[in-house]
């Protein structure tokens, strides 16, 4: 394999690792704020959201 194509896989793995690290840590912050939430207030925000992205909500909830 060329040099090149290999600095683009590393690059590729790279972007990947950062990206999932990303997804992991805003996890992290919804379960936090989540817990610390209560009367309804996480709905409230969740309603705010437009209705294609409420699902994400609760999809990182249980993933969390």
């Amino acid at each position: 394999m060329s040099e090149q194509g290999l600095e683009t896989i590393e690059t590729t793995v790279q972007k990947t690792h950062e990206w999932i690290a990303r997804i992991a840590e805003s996890m992290n912050v919804f379960a936090v704020v989540a817990d610390h939430m209560g009367g309804g207030e996480m709905e409230k925000v969740i309603d705010a959201f437009p209705r294609d992205m409420q699902s994400l909500f609760s999809a990182l909830a249980s993933a969390a």
